[in-house]
């Protein structure tokens, strides 16, 4: 599931086209699954249930906990650091959709930069990169 999409993106990520999309997507929730599980693991419990009482908190941390443990953050983080090798074709849509979805991130509630910083680093990862 996950780990097959983070896979797909790692050996055929000249091949993904739009598909990059739904790569960059499910890794921004995977993030804010983390991000929702520190917080939690953090807070005394009348503060958890006082910030939102319609929400369960144990279950975002046992998910946000057992997402982790399913998923390696190496895995994860060099679907970034290899942008580099990406073909001049398939780094406009890698570009494109981690684009989109850093805006969503940035304009949904709460507002998160997760990608916004991804893409930054990509940026930088392929300053070298012919034009």
């Amino acid at each position: 599931s996950i780990t097959t999409l983070i896979g797909a993106a790692h050996s055929d990520g000249n091949y993904l086209q739009s598909s990059w999309y739904q790569v960059f997507k499910c890794i921004s929730h995977l993030e804010k699954l983390k991000v929702v599980g520190q917080e939690n693991s953090e807070r005394p419990d009348k503060e958890k249930s006082a910030r939102n009482p319609f929400r369960s908190q144990k279950s975002d941390i046992m998910t946000a906990e057992s997402m982790g443990l399913q998923l390696d953050v190496q895995s994860i983080e060099k679907v970034y650091k290899t942008s580099a090798n990406l073909s001049s074709t398939a780094i406009i849509d890698y570009v494109k959709y981690l684009g989109e979805v850093a805006c969503e991130e940035i304009i949904g509630g709460p507002p998160t930069t997760f990608s916004l910083s991804k893409l930054v680093m990509i940026v930088h990862a392929n300053l070298g990169r012919n034009r």
